[in-house]
């Protein structure tokens, strides 16, 4: 009997601790709860208004994609009626958009042509090539992009080191009290300022080239070449004979033109010693005196006086005497 109800105290005491833990357990349920509930509340009635606005703009923000620095160039090769018409309309084409002329060069003789360089916003660079390749026929066009960013990224980064050790600099500077320090410094600041200058120069030069593109145009009244590569083999090999022949023919006759004023001198002076030397004849040739021991040679006859007769000829076979005297008449 007591062994019975020792088992049943056990079992009360077992049913009771069970309880006593089930309550515990709801209770830090219910505590939990609560406090979440109001941590929540809290963070919520907290919440600033730029927060806000940072999460109202989604995931993307924040996150740019850093613009690409190109520089553009184009050029152009058109065949005109009026070069000089031309050239001034592409130049109006280019200050329409807020452009400017950056050189101009003409040839007004001969084959004209005009050449001119534009500069132009980046924006309008296509519009503007189609523009002047519409005031004739195009011959010849190019067009180059050069990707400037890394340059652009590179000497922005220099500068902003530069500058950053200009002012440290200049804080020691501040502080220093040794003569040879202050002289040093200073003597590293005139640098680093040298520098800033040097480098801000370099990135205005490349910022300006991606601000404004380059279209070079060139306008020419040069007609097209008189051969054409589309003509048969015997009419091409003609009409290029024909051509060979006036070339060559324009060729001598430029060079004849070119040395007719020398051939007019020249027959000036030929003409002119002619007439000195009629008007100055050559003196007789004097004879020469026989060398010292030498037989001199006989004198000539006399010539036949007029009306005399003439001297018997000599028996044929037989050479006439020289020495002989003539018969007397």
């Amino acid at each position: 009997m007591s062994r019975t109800k020792r088992w049943m105290g056990i079992g009360a005491g077992l049913l009771l601790a069970v309880g006593l833990l089930g309550a515990c357990g709801e209770t830090g349920t219910e505590k939990s709860s609560q406090t979440s509930g109001d941590l929540a509340s809290g963070a919520g009635s907290g919440e600033s208004a730029a927060l806000k606005a940072e999460l109202a703009k989604g995931p993307a923000a924040g996150t740019q994609i850093e613009d690409r620095k190109v520089v553009y160039h184009g050029s152009l090769t058109i065949r005109v009626a009026n070069a000089e018409k031309a050239a001034d309309e592409a130049i109006g084409s280019a200050t329409d958009v807020n452009g400017y002329l950056g050189k101009q060069d003409s040839q007004l003789e001969g084959d004209r042509e005009v050449s001119v360089t534009l500069r132009i916003p980046a924006a309008d660079f296509d519009d503007v090539m189609a523009k002047v390749a519409g005031l004739g026929k195009v011959q010849a066009r190019k067009v180059d992009s050069d990707d400037v960013t890394d340059q652009v990224v590179d000497l922005e980064g220099r500068i902003e080191n530069a500058r950053a050790s200009t002012e440290r600099l200049r804080a020691l500077l501040a502080k220093a009290e040794n003569i040879d320090n202050i002289a040093a410094l200073e003597d590293r600041l005139t640098q680093r300022e040298a520098e800033i200058e040097q480098i801000s120069g370099q990135l205005e030069v490349i910022q300006d080239d991606v601000q404004f593109a380059t279209v070079r145009a060139t306008f020419t009244e040069k007609d097209e070449p008189a051969v054409s590569d589309d003509l048969p083999g015997p009419l091409q090999s003609l009409k290029a004979g024909l051509v060979a022949f006036v070339t060559v023919a324009l060729g001598l006759l430029a060079a004849l033109a070119f040395a007719l004023p020398f051939l007019l001198v020249a027959l000036v002076v030929w003409l002119g010693y002619r007439r000195w030397r009629r008007s100055h004849p050559k003196p007789e040739r004097p004879v020469p005196p026989p060398w010292p021991g030498s037989t001199p040679l006989p004198a000539p006859p006399d010539p036949v006086p007029a009306g005399a007769a003439a001297p018997p000829e000599p028996p044929s076979g037989q050479t006439p005497d020289p020495t002989a005297e003539p018969p007397a008449t």
